[in-house]
């Protein structure tokens, strides 16, 4: 099976490098690898940017970030929410803007559900640097109320409190507990030297944060800490030298799983396991994609737990883009799923969903309804969000998958689903989100599509039956 797989890889005309990782993943360490994705669906504007996901209680996926999309209002960003079934496909998107006084814009970043059935958002009113803000959002978007804080740069995480009110953490490691209204309650300051990353509340209420701290001017040290729903600080747990954290999860237990980065003489992503109490029980280095590919730092940047026990991830593998054999100043960087058991090993993998060049904000992940696992990021400037199978079993599923080639094409790609599909709408949809060309059939498992418009970057989205499928195409 992983003889298909390679071979799969080569045909789709996907890179030879993700082809060549699984290669030697393969033969060094035996791991479980597939397509463990349902769907990815792209945003197609390339003006909106991801930063948190969550699902609701009625099935949707609600994803929160920044867009850039031109309005008459005379900001550069506003706060962005869309809303996308299960399948994907959208309800609706909405960009926010609670002033536009005296400001350049705003950063959206993190993001929870709110008892009355809205949403509280955290993010950055923009004014040469970010001021932290925090806003409540009806449900379909409509803005109730917008609160400033008096210190921080951005709210990286906020939750809702059993009383209605809020937790949240700016970046720079201030801790706010606030009302229902956003007004403060109490808050601490966490005097950082470096940044807090993520903050998830326990089943008695307790805040939980992962932070990281300069120990000293060269050494970064990840830790985590506690405080009751009062302010009154339960116990504090730091990492060896030279780690760095970034999301967290609260296990059905209360025990903590949060990830980030490590040396192991190797810049290496660093999975830890702390009790409720804030004990370690166990923690994992993995360096699997530097030992088989040229990739310079590896880290793991978000993970949730399933109701099952086992931890999903993403770990984000960076390297320099070389020119003429020497490095330049662009990095690449490739997302990978990873799946690991209650005691820390790691059971899959599925390579490379997202090739990004460049730098990103805080990327999301979130369990679904139905048990599957929502991932966003941007893509070349674009919104991606990732719907992968996690605690579904493969047999109850229903979605679409694409493959296109060639791709690059001068203007006829070839689609191929790999089944038969019903009542079938094939898109191809420019970068502002216009639709340039679409094709209806009543059924197809493979069809001939041709690209109409200008050279450049489209979307193809195909549609079946409340499915869908997006795949990024170039037309030269």
């Amino acid at each position: 099976m992983q003889l298909i797989r390679i071979v799969w890889c080569l045909l789709k005309k996907e890179t030879y490098m993700k082809a060549l990782i699984i290669i030697l993943l393969t033969i060094n360490c035996g791991l479980t690898f597939g397509q463990n994705y349902l769907w990815q669906e792209l945003e197609g504007t390339f003006q909106t940017y991801g930063s948190e996901v969550i699902a609701t209680s009625s099935g949707d996926i609600i994803c929160f970030g920044t867009d850039s999309i031109p309005s008459n209002d005379g900001l550069l960003t506003h706060m962005y929410l869309t809303s996308r079934n299960t399948n994907g496909l959208v309800n609706w998107s909405i960009s926010i803007a609670p002033s536009t006084i005296g400001i350049d814009g705003y950063l959206g970043v993190s993001i929870d559900n709110t008892s009355d059935g809205g949403f509280i958002l955290g993010g950055a009113e923009v004014v040469g640097v970010g001021n932290a803000c925090v806003v409540k959002v009806d449900a379909n978007g409509t803005v109730e109320w917008y609160q400033l804080l008096n210190e921080g740069w951005i709210v990286k995480s906020i939750k809702q409190t059993n009383d209605g009110g809020y937790a949240c953490v700016t970046e720079s490691g201030i801790i706010y507990r606030l009302d229902s209204s956003g007004n403060t309650v109490w808050s601490v300051d966490l005097n950082l030297s470096a940044t807090s990353e993520d903050l998830e509340l326990s089943s008695s209420g307790d805040i939980i944060v992962s932070y990281n701290d300069l120990v000293s001017p060269t050494i970064i040290r990840g830790s985590v800490i506690s405080y009751s729903d009062v302010g009154q600080l339960n116990w504090s747990f730091s990492d060896v030298d030279g780690t760095i954290y970034y999301g967290l999860t609260i296990l059905p237990n209360d025990d903590i799983v949060v990830g980030g980065n490590g040396f192991d003489g190797v810049d290496a992503s660093r999975l830890v396991k702390l009790t409720g109490a804030g004990t370690l029980i166990w923690a994992n280095y993995l360096d699997i994609f530097l030992s088989a590919a040229n990739f310079e730092r590896e880290e793991i940047i978000n993970v949730v737990s399933g109701s099952n026990g086992n931890i999903y991830a993403v770990a984000r593998s960076t390297g320099h883009i070389y020119n003429m054999g020497m490095p330049t100043g662009v990095y690449e960087q490739m997302d990978n799923f990873l799946q690991f058991d209650v005691t820390g090993n790691l059971t899959l993998i599925d390579i490379g969903i997202n090739w990004i060049q460049g730098s990103e904000l805080n990327l999301g992940m979130a369990m679904t309804l139905d048990g599957g696992v929502v991932y966003t990021s941007y893509d070349l400037n674009e919104l991606s969000l990732v719907k992968y199978f996690g605690e579904l079993g493969v047999s109850n599923l229903k979605y679409t998958k694409m493959n296109c080639f060639p791709n690059p094409t001068q203007g006829g790609i070839q689609i191929e689903f790999g089944q038969e599909l019903l009542n079938v709408t094939i898109e191809q949809i420019d970068i502002i989100g216009r639709v340039v060309n679409q094709m209806e059939l009543e059924s197809c498992s493979t069809t001939e599509f041709i690209l109409k418009g200008e050279s450049g970057h489209y979307i193809l989205r195909c549609s079946s039956n409340g499915s869908s499928s997006t795949k990024r195409v170039e037309k030269r």
